[in-house]
């Protein structure tokens, strides 16, 4: 080995005889490979002067130093700051000095009578490996530790952010559905977007957090290929329209028809790539392709989704920091904005998904993003042209009956509880209230004394005096077997699982979506049952707004589910979302004929269902069965007429 590649070990030899010195000296001189830098010291006080400095990789230790011992330098010597391996020498042989020299510290033990240079050359390189070992050891225990301290500190502000954001984005939307005038409703809409942009980069913060400590799960599943497509669409065709700009799907191919992915973060990915461009753009249009790439070998298991904008693109001294998290800062590169993260996170989404993001700079202007990700084999799937008909693939879900029971709502915000607590009573169920863990379990205890049951328990996680880990494993052990929601605003790798181990039965994160935890209610639930050959959900098409106030007031005293349409149009947008029993159809409409919308309907594929006109003027009973009716009645329509139609 040469001089240059060497091992070079700085070495302090306490030792109070200099012929041992010089002998010590001489032997490491003679151990090959390595160069040895060797200070010498001979007495206890001059050792500790040294020691303190703690700039020598491996310590010598005599013994015997004089009157003092070397053991108790070798007790001293953590407390004195020296971190390096100790190694004893004597002249005595001594098991019970070997063995407490071992257990104060000392990494070997050598006696100088027997020593040579192979003998100290062994020893010097155990004691340097285990010291690299426990270095690396401590490298990683801290790591660790900083890992956990990360993870603990994202938790907790992902808890002190999403918990006022559910207040924020759940009462803002109770507010809106309240129509008010139009003054009221365009500040709610401004609460919203920016309390819904606010989550957007908290997710942001999370999901990049997640990757970095390769937390992030995926959920690869089949997955429709259109019904992704279709959404992306729909958020983003109206922002486009308000812009004045083309937003176009299109693709040169047939497509497969299903996938294997993460609908999830695919949509999420295509989400970023499309609001960005649209973003940007503010004439021209925004296209996306999607094509199957091919060889001439072999069908390509990947997609490829391309996404053009005819906006200002990306300045070339930019385009290296398009996908670098948090490049933005300091920089003049206006496409990225936020926490910078959109891209970065995309195209690491993009790597999960066994593919990448390329950009590129079309001629003419603009911007091209190209993501390719891996779909599974494709050899033999079922092929179809793209569409983005919103009803393809999507189950028509019929008017929601009232749910019956009562639902505990534990949280220990006054605000969120409120707000939860309106959206279980919009479902029927009752509610009713605890601030903490402590109250609920009393609460459950209470519920058994009667004899009764909470139907569901939708428990907070983070709460004071008792969080709902513990609350949930105090009330199991009180017997209640029911369902028990978690609701959490922590997100990290592992908080779903610690959950379900103390005996949640299901998870969801704030802010919550109403939306979803009335679903999940619903298949936790039971619905409240209709009277026998009571007709339940019922669709009343009436332009005048008073007739149809009075007539669905009439209707859901009977115990009815009612939606309302104003028109022929807004019947087949409600149609898109309930599977009504009873259609009860005003005979003239603003923009069709009760008989025409009477006969489309049927056309549509709602041929289970009863049809009932009302009208003003006498109709013929013959004429409303051509035309798809099933009855007709004259207004106004009492209560005893419209029981006979739902008995």
């Amino acid at each position: 080995m040469s001089k240059e590649a060497a091992l070079r070990v700085s070495v302090l030899l306490v030792e109070d005889d200099e012929d041992d010195y010089l002998l010590t000296n001489d032997l490491l001189g003679d151990i090959p490979n390595v160069e040895f830098d060797l200070d010498w010291v001979s007495t206890p006080d001059d050792a500790r002067r040294e020691l303190r400095l703690n700039r020598h990789d491996i310590c010598l230790l005599d013994y015997r130093l004089g009157p003092e011992e070397g053991t108790e330098l070798l007790k001293q010597a953590p407390f004195l700051g020296f971190t390096a391996p100790i190694i004893m020498l004597t002249g005595q042989d001594d098991s019970e000095k070997d063995a407490l020299a071992m257990r104060l510290g000392a990494v070997d033990y050598l006696l100088k009578s027997h020593l040579d240079a192979h003998q100290l050359s062994r020893a010097v390189r155990y004691a340097l490996a285990r010291r690299e070992a426990e270095v690396e050891r401590l490298k990683r225990l801290r790591a660790q530790s900083e890992n956990d301290s990360k993870s603990q500190f994202l938790a907790h502000i992902s808890h002190e952010i999403r918990t006022p954001l559910t207040a924020i984005l759940g009462f803002t939307e109770l507010m809106i559905n309240k129509q008010p005038d139009k003054d009221v409703l365009q500040g709610l809409q401004v609460i919203q977007r920016n309390g819904q942009h606010l989550r957007s980069l908290l997710n942001d913060v999370l999901d990049f957090s997640k990757i970095e400590a390769g937390q992030l799960e995926l959920e690869v599943a089949e997955v429709r290929l259109g019904d992704v497509l279709a959404d992306v669409w729909s958020i983003f065709s109206v922002a486009a329209e308000d812009k004045g700009i083309e937003l176009l799907f299109k693709t040169g191919e047939m497509l497969p028809e299903a996938i294997m992915t993460d609908a999830v973060r695919l949509r999420q990915i295509l989400i970023n790539l499309i609001g960005n461009a649209v973003k940007f753009t503010d004439k021209g249009s925004v296209t996306l392709t999607v094509s199957c790439p091919t060889s001439s070998s072999e069908t390509l298991n990947q997609l490829s989704f391309e996404v053009r904008d005819t906006g200002p693109g990306v300045p070339p001294e930019a385009q290296h920091l398009l996908f670098k998290p948090f490049a933005q800062a300091g920089t003049s590169l206006t496409r990225m904005e936020g926490t910078g993260l959109g891209l970065a996170i995309s195209q690491q989404l993009a790597e999960r998904l066994d593919g990448s993001i390329r950009y590129r700079a079309p001629e003419g202007g603009g911007a091209c993003f190209t993501l390719d990700i891996g779909v599974g084999e494709l050899a033999g799937a079922a092929r179809a042209p793209l569409t983005l008909d919103a009803r393809r693939g999507i189950d028509i879900k019929p008017v929601q009956k009232p749910l019956e029971g009562t639902v505990l709502v534990v949280d220990d915000v006054e605000d969120i509880r409120h707000l939860i607590g309106q959206w279980v009573g919009q479902t029927g169920a009752k509610v009713e209230f605890a601030a903490d863990g402590e109250a609920a379990v009393e609460k459950v205890t209470s519920m058994k004394a009667q004899h009764r049951s909470f139907s569901v328990i939708l428990m907070d996680i983070q709460m004071p005096l008792m969080d709902g880990h513990e609350a949930t494993r105090q009330i199991r052990a009180l017997g209640f077997g029911g369902p028990i929601i978690a609701l959490t605003a922590a997100t990290l790798q592992g908080d779903r699982e610690k959950c379900l181990e103390s005996g949640c039965n299901s998870f969801l994160s704030k802010p919550l979506n109403p939306g979803v935890l009335t679903s999940a209610l619903r298949r936790a639930m039971p619905v409240m049952p209709p009277a026998a050959n009571q007709i339940a959900n019922v669709l009343l098409v009436e332009d005048d707004e008073d007739s149809a106030n009075a007539m669905a007031f009439l209707l859901r005293h009977l115990g009815c589910t009612v939606a309302i349409a104003r028109s022929g149009a807004e019947t087949f947008e409600q149609l898109q979302q309930a599977s009504p029993e009873l259609i009860l159809l005003d005979l003239n409409l603003p923009d069709t004929h009760g008989f025409d919308l009477a006969g489309q309907i049927r056309e549509a594929g709602f041929t289970e269902c009863r049809i009932c006109i009302l009208s003003g003027e006498a109709v013929s009973a013959d004429a409303a069965r051509a035309a798809g009716a099933d009855d007709c009645f004259l207004k106004p329509v009492d209560l005893a007429t419209l029981k006979s139609m739902t008995g």
